[in-house]
């Protein structure tokens, strides 16, 4: 795993971005587009898209009261681990919820019912919005989901360390790195971890932070070092932060989708 040294260069100029904030004018001082915030990633211009400056100005504006950064989808860990693990891996986020909320209204999240009433709750379609859906992998998320269930009845969870956490987690079938940081990032609140999903991938192309040489199946635990080193040098809260930057992405994808074609290496990081 790679260390970055983050070293801030020091500047005359300054990007003054201003909004208007519980009945008074307040402004955020950036440094000028050209330093540097790590070494290679510039801080680029507030107002253009996807540049460092964009999404910190972006999360700084939002303020604490943004509905995009709240992240969490239980109350609990074993909630956060049926609801991480049921969504992930190409599954709308909408689906993902609806199963996790079906679990939860059945109370099939003890670790003591059936594999088969968990599968047959799987089974039956859904409702998102006004639509009856499908969801995808309904016997391995079944399986996947038993276990977990049953082994945080019979294993106590490293609670005191967000890192401890995920590595326990990663021991559980069906979790991968991703899916551990995001459910260590959802219970704890933890800044230590970084969900590297397609959209946060997408997000540190376009700032330069990830290169097209990037795979997270290779350099997952190195590229999250740079995402952590950048949340740290910005000054913000990279848990916040990441379910912020998640959000806009999505909303933003014509627009994410025309940048990246744009980049001279194109998109090999997913």
């Amino acid at each position: 795993m790679h260390k970055i040294t983050i070293k801030l260069v020091a500047s005359i100029k300054h990007q003054i971005i201003t909004t208007w904030r519980n009945g008074d004018i307040d402004q955020l001082e950036l440094p000028e587009p050209s330093v540097e915030i790590l070494p290679g990633v510039r801080w680029g211009k507030f107002d253009d898209f996807f540049t460092a400056a964009f999404w910190v100005s972006r999360s700084w504006i939002d303020g604490d009261s943004s509905p995009h950064a709240e992240y969490a989808l239980g109350t609990t860990l074993r909630e956060e681990i049926a609801a991480c693990l049921l969504g992930g891996h190409g599954m709308p986020a909408e689906v993902g919820l609806a199963a996790f909320h079906r679990m939860r209204d059945r109370g099939l999240l003890d670790g003591k019912g059936a594999l088969e009433d968990i599968e047959k709750a799987l089974t039956e379609p859904l409702i998102v919005g006004a639509r009856r859906v499908r969801y995808r992998y309904p016997h391995a998320k079944s399986r996947f989901l038993a276990e977990a269930m049953q082994k945080i009845n019979a294993e106590p969870a490293p609670l005191h360390s967000a890192l401890e956490l995920r590595k326990w987690l990663l021991t559980f079938s069906g979790i991968g790195p991703k899916t551990a940081s995001w459910i260590t990032r959802n219970a704890l609140h933890s800044d230590d971890v970084a969900i590297l999903d397609i959209h946060i991938i997408r997000a540190g192309l376009l700032m330069g932070l990830f290169s097209s040489n990037h795979t997270v199946q290779r350099d997952y635990f190195d590229m999250e070092v740079r995402l952590v080193a950048f949340a740290r040098a910005a000054g913000v809260s990279l848990s916040r932060f990441d379910s912020i930057i998640w959000c806009y992405m999505r909303q933003m994808h014509e627009i994410v989708m025309n940048a990246l074609s744009a980049l001279p290496s194109g998109l090999n990081c997913a």
